[in-house]
């Protein structure tokens, strides 16, 4: 795991060095471990500068280390988490085909031994390292590399071969779990793992308007291409961006790679099915287990990340499994019980931690500043946690449950999209049949799944509309319509869902590419790479989501509402019976609106609202936000759900000096 920076630049200069290196050198936690950079000129030799090898603490390369050179060209900086290969045969930027051929990369591509065997025949290899798996994979097949590719990544790669028309390739996972961030700069076209370093190359810390909308309303800001800076987008999952150099003028040309079909069932019995994932998800351990560090597993107690501790149990019976866990310091939302009984079938040895409302406070303004966007509830802070006992504790890769719920159906939202099925099919019988039984499934009585069902069979803009004038549009409620109107906007900015009858695929689909995954899998990078920890997601590989995929519907959310129903059945003999069993889901559940009552929390959030940078948001009906503010602090009313989200936004704004 790394950090990546690169500069296609009009007119390079030592000063532009000195600028690049500042862009690099601040996501020195996603690299800790080394430096290197390269200048390609457009004509001439290349010329690495600054870097060491395998060095634990490292500073800026003196201004006697930079070049002196000027003109076109490309620059590309890496910062290195020695994962694979951790020797210096790894050192990044890494060059192939006589020094013509260059790549900066951050991630892990988990089948590079087979890759390395299929392409033996045609390249020598001097590494250990994947890194140099991707470029012989590059000179031999291209682009068409791309989806032959197993794992996270993001990358960069410099192609001088043709003189006349070099190019830059920019690439990312099908899921998006590695970041790659773009903007036009004063110095050209900028590219890098994280947002800060392209507002340290100038970008403005302006805000989209549209992102604004829809992340405030909807908690959602990582879909497709855009960010909520104005000025930087991001190469979307699944995508590439390639710029081809000729006679002074760029060319730009992108596309999609991977796009997994949801639309065709194929006919599989249940037992079948459940045998299939289970070999899937344990070739996927196999595989993720991968490295020449040790490794960590996050377990919260829940079905997906107990899978995989007693999963890695179950493909490496000599391992040695260390787990890291969030506890909660409200006996109701503890887990506690539920690690110890996998902790104890898996004879893992457990860790963990139970921050608190003061810890939260104290690390507040370090949380924004990992993740240059705002996040949506304090459950950030506990993996935040997770990821600094794991660290501290000598691990430098975790294997963590991400992206089960979205491929599975974790969410109590998935029984109303079976619902909506049933009802676009016409099968009321059925569907009524359902209703009934998924109450003791999700709780809450039949009635929420029914309305949410009837809901997501609206047009978008319609139930947008209808919820928020009912009252229940969350933080909606205090805009400033006029402000967005006044813009363009009028409601959340999100990709249209279609208008089939599988819902549910569909909507496993939409959460995994679109709303809720990208968010997460966001979070999850910045929080494990704040503590210079890579943080693996087996559940995220094309083979196994295109499987789930193409699964009917019933198995994802069984006939008695369910959730992750063919995979609790591929579990069984693995994973204890009672965690299987459960029907409740909380994760990172931590008490936000009671730590935000604490005598810290409460002043810091006074603080936050009576700020500058609270005064600056003019989108926002501050008077409202400080009444209800007021009111929950008195004890005369509960704190709204939103209100975290407020002071989030105000945080932000104070800590990157965004402009609305």
């Amino acid at each position: 795991m790394c950090g990546i920076t690169g500069i296609l630049c009009r007119e390079a200069s030592p000063a532009v060095f000195e600028k690049f290196v500042r862009a690099t050198d601040i996501i020195r936690h996603r690299g800790p471990d080394d430096e290197g950079f390269v200048w390609l000129p457009a004509a001439g030799e290349p010329l690495a500068f600054g870097g060491a090898d395998t060095v634990p603490e490292l500073t800026l390369p003196r201004s006697n280390e930079i070049p002196g050179q000027r003109g076109t060209g490309i620059l590309l900086g890496h910062r290195r988490l020695s994962i694979l290969d951790t020797t210096a045969a790894g050192h990044q930027p890494m060059a192939a085909a006589g020094g013509k051929v260059w790549i900066v990369f951050n991630g892990e591509v988990y089948n590079f031994k087979e890759l390395r065997a299929e392409l033996a025949d045609g390249f020598e290899f001097h590494t250990g390292s994947d890194t140099e798996v991707i470029l012989a994979a590059w000179l031999k097949w291209g682009r068409d590399m791309l989806p032959r590719l197993t794992g996270m990544f993001a990358f960069a790669i410099a192609d001088f071969r043709d003189a006349n028309r070099p190019l830059l390739l920019l690439a990312r996972d099908p899921f998006g779990i590695k970041p790659l961030y773009w903007a036009e700069t004063g110095e050209g076209f900028a590219f890098a793992s994280e947002i800060k370093s392209l507002l340290t190359l100038g970008v403005p810390a302006d805000v989209d308007a549209g992102r604004l909308y829809t992340w405030f309303s909807q908690g959602c800001t990582d879909f497709g291409a855009g960010s909520l800076f104005a000025g930087v987008k991001q190469v979307a999952a699944g995508q590439w961006l390639e710029i081809r150099m000729s006679g002074g003028r760029r060319e730009t040309s992108g596309g999609r790679y991977w796009n997994p079909e949801w639309r065709h069932t194929q006919r599989i019995d249940r037992t079948g099915a459940a045998q299939e994932l289970r070999r899937l998800f344990l070739d996927n351990i196999r595989l993720h287990l991968r490295s020449d560090v040790p490794v960590g597993a996050a377990l919260s107690g829940g079905i997906d990340s107990s899978s995989i501790v007693c999963g890695i149990r179950e493909v490496e019976c000599d391992a040695k499994i260390r787990t890291f866990s969030y506890l909660s310091e409200e006996e109701e939302r503890s887990e506690e019980k539920w690690m110890d009984i996998v902790a104890a079938r898996a004879g893992a040895e457990p860790h963990k931690t139970r921050p608190c409302s003061k810890d939260l406070i104290s690390c507040i303004s370090k949380l924004m500043e990992a993740h240059d966007e705002p996040f949506g509830s304090a459950g950030i802070f506990a993996q935040y946690c997770v990821f600094k006992l794991a660290r501290e504790n000598g691990i430098k890769v975790m294997l963590d449950g991400q992206g089960a719920d979205e491929i599975l159906g974790g969410y109590r939202g998935y029984a109303s999209l079976r619902l909506a099925s049933m009802i676009r099919r016409g099968r009321w019988i059925r569907g009524s049949v359902f209703l009934n039984r998924s109450r003791l499934a999700v709780g809450g009585g039949g009635w929420p799944v029914l309305t949410t069902a009837v809901r997501v069979l609206l047009p978008g803009r319609v139930a947008w509309r209808m919820k928020k004038k009912s009252g229940r549009g969350g933080p909606a409620a205090c805009f400033r319509d006029e402000w967005f109107a006044a813009r363009g906007i009028h409601g959340p900015d999100m990709p249209p869902r279609g208008k089939g009858s599988d819902r549910l695929r569909e909507g496993l689909w939409y959460s995994t590419l679109v709303n809720s995954l990208p968010m997460l899998l966001r979070y999850e990078d910045r929080n494990s790479m704040a503590h210079s920890v890579e943080s693996r997601v087996p559940f995220l590989t094309t083979g196994l989501v295109e499987f789930i995929l193409s699964l009917p519907e019933e198995y994802i959310i069984g006939d008695d509402g369910a959730s992750k129903s063919i995979f609790r059945e591929a579990m069984r003999g693995l994973t204890p019976d009672a965690v299987l069993d459960r029907r409740d889901k909380l994760g990172f559940d931590t008490p936000e609106r009671s730590w935000l009552m604490e005598p810290e929390a409460r002043k810091w959030a006074a603080g936050l609202l009576e700020s500058d940078a609270a005064g600056s948001l003019e989108f926002l009906n501050m008077d409202r936000v400080r009444r209800e503010w007021g009111e929950a602090a008195a004890g005369t009313a509960r704190s709204p759900s939103w209100l975290w989200r407020v002071l989030n936004l105000i945080l932000w704004v104070q800590t990157r000096g965004v402009r609305s």
